[in-house]
This record gives C-alpha cells, sequence and structure tokens, in this order.
C-alpha cells in the first residue's frame, strides 16, 4: 500500500472516530446488553425491569399475584385502602387487594417467587 493511499485511510477513519458525542464510550458501556445502545441525549424514562414495584408511587401499595403453582402472574400498583397501608395479610385487605370474587387470596402458603415487602395474593 502506498503512502498517499495509507494517508487517505487514516483521515477516513479519523473521521468516522471523531464523530459523534465525547462521552460515547460511557453510553455504550451503560447500554442494556439486550437492547439499543443510547443516545448521548438520552433520558432512561423506562421502570427498572429488576424492581416491578418501582413504578408504585405514594398512596399505593405493590401486589403480587401469583397463580396456584406458585409462577408470578402480575405485578400491580393498587391505591392503599385505610387500615391496609403495610403488606400484611388480612380479611379486609383480602378484600381490598386480592379477587373479591374468591378467585384469589392472600390466605396461602408463601411461594420462592414471593417479592419482599409486597402485599401477595394465591390463586386458588
Amino acid at each position: 500500500m502506498g503512502p498517499l493511499l495509507r494517508c487517505a485511510l487514516i483521515a477516513i477513519l479519523a473521521t468516522f472516530v471523531g464523530a459523534g458525542c465525547a462521552a460515547d464510550d460511557e453510553v455504550l458501556l451503560d447500554a442494556p446488553l439486550d437492547g439499543p445502545p443510547r443516545d448521548c441525549d438520552c433520558v432512561d424514562t423506562l421502570p427498572d425491569s429488576h424492581d416491578p414495584c418501582g413504578a408504585c408511587g405514594p398512596g399505593t401499595l405493590c401486589v403480587q399475584l401469583l397463580g396456584g403453582d406458585c409462577t408470578s402472574i402480575t405485578v400491580t400498583c393498587a391505591p392503599i385502602v385505610p387500615g391496609c397501608d403495610q403488606p400484611a395479610c388480612s380479611a379486609e385487605c383480602d378484600q381490598a387487594y386480592c379477587d373479591p370474587g374468591g378467585i384469589s387470596t392472600c390466605f396461602a402458603a408463601s411461594c420462592p417467587l414471593e417479592l419482599p415487602d409486597v402485599f401477595h395474593c394465591y390463586g386458588v
């Protein structure tokens, strides 16, 4: 390869490497492995997939519904009912957070997939 061609290739590579945001390396390192790399001006507004109750704000209680075979079916944020502001099973809280039609209840044996510090309803 001649010196002129080598200089041209170096100039082209320098143009591509120099383009983009100054923080591109940080953005790519912080990007999730299964998702696209973030843009320089990206703001992460998605809920944390490792914290399904992260979307529950003030005035709500995280409620996890588990199937009869202890598989997690749903996690929701329910408005807090007076007297049921803690994840403790009682007849009143069972009626408030679990299916009042009798399909789920908080009165059941615990499951290995239970999220900590949330109200649990179990399918019957």
